[in-house]
């Protein structure tokens, strides 16, 4: 078996952009990952978070 040598290590959308999320910014956080090489140190996760918990209208916004 396998042992992780670091944690599971990510970043989540919540805690920067709560429910103003979009394509566009996710993409943009999944690529400062990589060029500031956080990817290379284990942070391979990206959590996307649309703030679900409070519930959404007919077209899909809180």
């Amino acid at each position: 078996m396998n042992k992780r040598k670091t944690p599971i290590m990510g970043w989540a959308s919540w805690n920067c952009f709560r429910t103003g999320i979009s394509e566009e910014k996710i993409k943009e956080q999944v690529d400062m990952l990589v060029r500031t090489g956080l990817a290379e140190h284990g942070y391979t996760y990206v959590n996307i978070d649309d703030g679900f918990l409070g519930g959404r209208d007919s077209a899909g916004i809180k």
